[in-house]
């Protein structure tokens, strides 16, 4: 009876520990790899708007800290360095003016905070916001009366970032990652070529990602 009682008193025990194990708390790091998708109006003074599409997948790193505030509740904050490569080329007339435009969001940085929620010791269901930017590469090409003109520029563009994820903690050390995030340009990227002049319009944007963490 006494060992019947011992085995249940360690069972409890290590039920305990389990149920109390701070999983997400502490410093990580880690990468992960995304897939986006954009939407970019282009305007023109001589052309009808039309819309790229750029999409394309990326990937990143990141450093993060946890903090398990208790009550199931978890906030904490990461930092993001990545590319993004998401790529697309559009083309449109009216009468003698021909515009093809070419597009790529390259490299982006930034930093997000994040609040979850505990569902199991080893499950955290969280969200994010952020503030991000992006490296905007565009090229016009206009032809005008079959003379064209062409050149390219680079732009960083600050955007906000929210979303919502999930962690899973396969072990002490490991956390698995996934989530959907939706981002928003805070500015127009205007493009100008000779005397025409392009605008690439603020526009949203759409990631989801998977990647995997290390608990230091």
């Amino acid at each position: 009876m006494n060992k019947l009682k011992l085995m249940a008193v360690s069972a409890l025990a290590l039920a305990t520990a389990g149920a109390n194990a701070k999983n997400f708390d502490g410093m990580y790091a880690g990468v992960r790899a995304d897939y986006n998708i954009d939407k970019q109006e282009v305007t023109d003074s001589e052309l009808d708007s039309f819309n790229l599409k750029p999409k394309g997948m990326g990937g990143s790193i990141l450093f993060g800290y946890m903090n398990d505030l208790g009550n199931d509740m978890v906030i904490g904050t990461e930092l993001i360095v990545g590319y993004q490569n998401a790529k697309d080329k559009g083309e449109d007339t009216a009468g003698a003016v021909t515009l093809k435009t070419t597009y790529n969001n390259k490299f982006k940085f930034g930093a997000d905070v994040l609040a979850g929620y505990k569902f199991m010791p080893e499950l955290l269901g969280y969200g994010r916001l952020g503030l991000h930017m992006h490296q905007s590469e565009f090229r016009a090409d206009y032809t005008v009366a079959g003379e064209t003109t062409t050149d390219s520029k680079k732009q960083y563009v600050p955007n906000v970032h929210v979303g919502l994820g999930a962690k899973y903690a396969i072990d002490e050390s490991f956390v698995l990652d996934a989530g959907y995030t939706f981002a928003y340009d805070l500015k127009n990227k205007t493009y100008r070529s000779g005397e025409n002049e392009a605008t690439f319009k603020k526009s949203p944007s759409h990631q989801i990602h998977v990647g995997v963490s290390y608990v230091f």
